[in-house]
Parts: structure tokens; C-alpha cells; sequence
């Protein structure tokens, strides 16, 4: 649920980080057809979701299993008809700072315990089915929506866990913090230590990933990692019942519309094994609130509901995800996801992005060319020992907010396999954009 963010410096950061960094040479992705690698990642959205809009087709084309819903009339229904896992933001029916805390009385928790409590047990009586996971509040951490200390927060969960257990019994999760900075370990530690000696359990560890910088983007593997070894499957922490690690939100403003970078925050996730992640929303280049104007948190255009081209690219890595193997790549910058089977169609696939905001502050090339070599590929059925193997490449290019009737093919031909082996060369491919290669029999 974003409206602003310092994006000066997330471009002080990257520029930064551009004159350090080498130019690529002959850039390189490898695909293992042999090792499979299935995603276990939930994938959804912030928000984005009204009465009618977006309509069921593009909902159902994307098979989200996790929604972080708000407090908009009729939303939580709506999202428990197409995710498995809704999240509902217990604080938005409290309010923030920036709404001179309204819905909830017009003041912070802290202010005025009985009266928070009273509306916690009103708010969740009133819900017509239970969500899957409570998230207590939304980024304590950040001016915007929380001006008290945080030990302050930390009994203000307190409280909240209390009223939910009380409320909608022992089964529905309760999670936080939902944190806007990065991975904040201190912060994430002393709020777990508070539960620890409070008796609150943190059954859904989230925090938001919304740095936009290249190594910010490639940390978040490593971040959900160290989470899940420090916190998750650290035996001093059984007490809180950590069940999931939830990324809420993740994606910057700098990269919302743009395939390449959202396709390495997608294999990030996964990579790193968060349960469930969302797609966060921010304003559009009007200042409307992609949160609130039924867009799938800027997946669809708000006046024609057309798709724009990341909806495409959730779309296609949503459907290969059961059949993921293994990708490795040559420059961190660049990023692959494969996958063996797409069904209905007898094919397997490759999503190629490219991230690099140097390209915006430098002399580093915007366009490099790429090697993708497919191992393992006699694993794949429906090439039926032919000693060739058809290909096409689709662009998902970066259009800004324009949207898109579907990709198109910018590439084609055959490729020999010898020893289950294959090579495609891919002439350029461009700083932001993200490419579907199509692996078939041939004709």
C-alpha cells in the first residue's frame, strides 16, 4: 500500500553502484532441463480489487494463491473466491497517521487502549468469513503510518493478537511486522524477542522488499534465507508458532511497469523460498492510487482494464511454475526462469529479464546481446528424440502504463540438439524488457 517513497535514493544507490560495476561480457544463461526445481511460492497482490474490476478472466489467467487485502467493502469476499491464502490489514481499520487516524476514531492506539480494543472486537465480528492470515499493521516503522515508539507498536500487536484469539479463535494466523525497510534483522529480532517474553505468537513473519537497486532487487534470496535459518527454524523462536515468511509487498515504484525487474523480484522469491508473496501498489503517473482503482495493483490499465505487459509476464510464470528446473546466469543483472511443461501446449519455456538501472545514469549498455544454453533437453517429451529443436522469442517490452494485446514473436528458428544439449542465440535483449522463449517440436 504505497503512495511515496525517497525514490531519489534508490537512484543515489544505484548510481553509486554503476561506476563500480563491470560490463558484462558475452552474457550467459544456462537451463538444466534434468534438474527440477519447483516453485513454492505464493504468488498475489496488494489490493487492486474492487466490486466488478478487474474482471474474473484476468483474474483467473494469473491463478493468484495469495491476496493482501484491505479494508475495501466486499474485498476479503471477493479475494477468498480466487486465492487460497487472503491476508486481511487489521490497521486499516484503524487508520494512520496520514489519515488522522480515521476509520478508527481519529487517534493512535496508544491514545486510548479500551477504545482500540473496542474496535478491533467490532471490525472483526463484522467480517462475513474469516481470512487466513491477520496482519496486525501495516509498516510500523515508516512516518506514515505510525507515529508512536516502538515499544509502543510492540504492545500495540500485543493487544491486537489478544482481540483476534479472543474474537476468531485459535486457527486463523496471526503475522507482522510487516516492515517497510528491507529485511530490518534488529528490528524483526527486538519485536520477536518482545513476543517471546509476552506471550504473542508471530505466526506470519513478513516485512516488505521495495528497494529498486540492482543489489537491493538481488538480496532478497539471501534475505528470506537468513530469515528462515534465524527466526523460522531457530528452536528459540518455537514458542511463537512461525508458520510463514510472507514478503507482503515487494517492488519499488522506479520498476512497477517494467518486465525485466519484476521477473528477477519473481525469481527471487521463489528462489529464496518465501511462502507467499505480493505485489505491492503505488500511484500512477496521475496520482491515482493503483491500491484502489480495481488495476491488480497495476497489472491492468484503470480506464480500459486491458492488461499492461507485466500482466503477461505474471501470467506466464504463474503457469510454468509446477514444471520450474533450474537456471543459472553469467551476470546477476541478468535473470532466467524455465520451465519444462506448459500446459495445455505441448512446449517448455524460458523467461529472460534484464535489470540494470546503471543504463539510466551512465554509459552502460542499455542492449546486450545473450547466450541461452538448454541442457538436459531430452527429458522433454514432445521433441521425441529429434535431433532438433524449434524456438520462438516473444518480447514483453517496458511500455510505461501502455498496455498490451499480447507479446509478440521477435525471433525464430531451430536449434540442434547433440548430447541433449541446445544453444539459442538471442541478438539483443534490452535493459528493462523480459522475453519468453518458447522451446517446441519442430514441423
Amino acid at each position: 500500500m504505497k503512495h511515496c517513497i525517497l525514490i531519489a535514493l534508490l537512484f543515489e544507490v544505484a548510481h553509486g553502484s554503476a561506476a563500480a560495476q563491470p560490463r558484462p561480457l558475452n552474457p550467459v544463461v544456462k537451463v538444466n532441463f534434468s534438474t527440477s526445481q519447483p516453485g513454492r511460492t505464493s504468488i498475489g497482490v496488494v489490493a487492486g480489487l474492487g466490486d466488478v474490476n478487474p474482471l474474473s478472466e484476468h483474474i483467473q489467467a494469473l491463478n493468484p494463491d495469495f491476496w493482501r487485502v484491505t479494508s475495501a467493502p466486499g474485498a476479503l469476499e471477493r479475494a477468498r473466491h480466487y486465492a487460497p491464502i487472503t491476508q486481511l490489514v487489521l490497521s486499516d481499520y484503524i487508520g494512520y497517521p496520514v489519515t488522522q487516524w480515521q476509520p478508527g476514531g481519529g487517534k493512535p492506539p496508544y491514545a486510548d487502549w479500551d477504545h482500540f480494543e473496542n474496535r478491533l472486537r467490532f471490525v472483526l465480528r463484522s467480517l462475513a468469513s474469516k481470512p487466513t492470515i491477520i496482519d496486525v499493521w501495516n509498516e510500523p516503522d515508516h512516518p506514515r503510518f505510525w507515529h508512536g515508539t516502538q515499544s509502543q507498536f510492540f504492545e500495540t500487536y500485543l493487544r491486537a493478537y489478544r482481540i483476534v484469539r479472543e474474537v476468531l479463535g485459535p486457527h486463523v494466523l496471526v503475522g507482522g511486522p510487516s516492515s517497510f525497510r528491507p529485511y530490518n534483522k534488529p528490528f524483526l529480532t527486538a519485536f520477536l524477542e518482545y513476543c517471546l517474553l509476552n506471550g504473542c505468537e508471530v505466526n506470519s513473519l513478513s516485512w516488505h522488499e521495495l528497494d529498486d537497486s540492482d543489489a537491493g532487487i538481488t538480496a532478497i534470496a539471501d534475505h528470506i534465507k537468513d530469515a528462515r535459518s534465524s527466526f523460522v527454524n531457530n528452536t528459540r523462536y518455537a514458542p511463537l508458532k512461525i508458520q510463514r515468511i510472507d514478503l507482503n509487498e515487494f517492488g519499488g515504484p522506479f520498476y512497477t511497469n517494467k518486465p525485466g525487474p519484476n521477473l528477477m523480484y519473481l525469481d527471487q522469491l521463489e528462489r529464496g523460498g518465501a511462502d507467499a508473496a505480493a505485489r505491492t501498489c503505488w500511484n500512477d503517473s496521475r496520482g491515482a492510487s493503483e491500491c484502489f482503482n480495481d488495476t491488480l495493483a497495476g497489472l491492468l490499465d484503470s480506464g480500459s482494464q486491458l492488461p499492461r505487459p507485466n500482466w503477461w509476464l505474471y501470467r506466464y510464470f504463474s503457469a510454468g511454475r509446477a514444471s520450474r528446473v533450474r537456471t543459472t546466469s553469467s551476470d546477476f543483472r541478468i535473470v532466467g526462469v524455465a520451465s519444462a511443461g506448459i500446459p495445455p501446449t505441448r512446449s517448455a519455456e524460458v523467461l529472460i529479464g534484464y535489470v540494470n538501472s546503471a543504463t539510466v545514469f551512465s554509459s552502460y549498455p542499455a542492449a546486450v546481446p545473450l547466450t541461452v544454453y538448454l541442457d538436459g533437453i531430452q527429458v522433454l517429451s514432445f521433441l521425441n528424440r529429434n535431433s532438433r529443436v524449434a524456438y520462438s522469442v516473444e518480447q514483453i517490452p517496458d511500455l510505461g502504463e501502455g498496455t498490451l494485446a499480447a507479446p509478440k514473436t521477435i525471433y525464430a528458428g531451430e536449434a540442434e540438439i547433440k548430447d541433449g544439449k541446445a544453444r539459442i542465440e538471442l541478438p539483443v535483449i534490452i535493459a528493462a524488457e523480459a522475453y519468453r522463449i518458447v522451446l517446441s517440436a519442430p514441423r
